[in-house]
């Protein structure tokens, strides 16, 4: 690895190496552009690795390949869906592959997300993962540990009928994803929005300039939600 590398995360390095390889365009987004940009370093508190790429330029299979060539592995979802690829690898933080859409009108860019349709589907969610749930009332979950495997069969077949989830999103102007420029981090070169000062006002509203280790970005009244 070349020796200016070194202060980056060697997953962040090997993930920006991969894509550049295979020609997909990429921007580093989140957590991970606002540690780079703001503090001049990763967030010791983020704990992944935040990259944007559109839908439609996609190559998921050379993806999956590239980046187990390199040791990563896939890590598991709760459940299936295209809105983000995560991989690990033991030596630095996950990489979350985060993939974009477009609105009909090309306007926004929205991250396809997944919430559970009524409070009955969230039930059956936490009851599938009982004896390892950490959540409110766990010590009353985890005594259903035993019926695991049930609530994982019919979660399985509610997901199958679309009846489990609902999709959602949040949305973010698309002009801030298309123009991208060069960003030199410990002498790494990045892909990032050319405005990210804009990018960073929509995501974490006016004072995104203050690190926020509690942060959490579904409630953030600036983040537009849509169905």
């Amino acid at each position: 690895m070349p020796r200016q590398f070194l202060k980056a995360d060697k997953n962040l390095v090997d993930s920006i190496l991969i894509l550049n390889k295979i020609k997909i365009r990429y921007w580093v987004c989140h957590g991970t552009l606002l540690g780079i940009i703001r503090d001049k370093n990763l967030m010791p508190w983020d704990n992944d690795i935040d990259l944007g790429l559109w839908k439609k330029n996609l190559k998921k299979n050379l993806i999956l390949k590239c980046f187990q060539e390199k040791k990563f592995q896939i890590k598991k979802k709760f459940f299936d869906n295209d809105n983000i690829i995560t991989f690990k690898r033991f030596g630095g933080r996950d990489v979350d592959l985060n993939i974009y859409e477009l609105t009909h009108d090309k306007k926004y860019a929205f991250q396809r997300h997944y919430a559970h349709s009524n409070i009955v589907m969230k039930l059956i969610y936490v009851l599938s993962i009982s004896g390892s749930y950490k959540g409110k009332h766990n010590q009353i979950i985890n005594k259903f540990k035993f019926s695991k495997n049930l609530f994982i069969k019919l979660k399985k077949f509610l997901i199958k009928n679309n009846l489990f989830y609902k999709q959602a999103g949040f949305k973010t102007s698309a002009k801030l994803f298309n123009n991208i420029k060069k960003y030199q981090f410990n002498g790494l070169i990045l892909n990032v929005p050319s405005n990210y000062k804009e990018y960073f006002f929509q995501i974490y509203g006016p004072s995104w300039r203050k690190p926020q280790k509690q942060y959490n970005w579904e409630k953030n009244p600036n983040s537009t939600f849509i169905n």
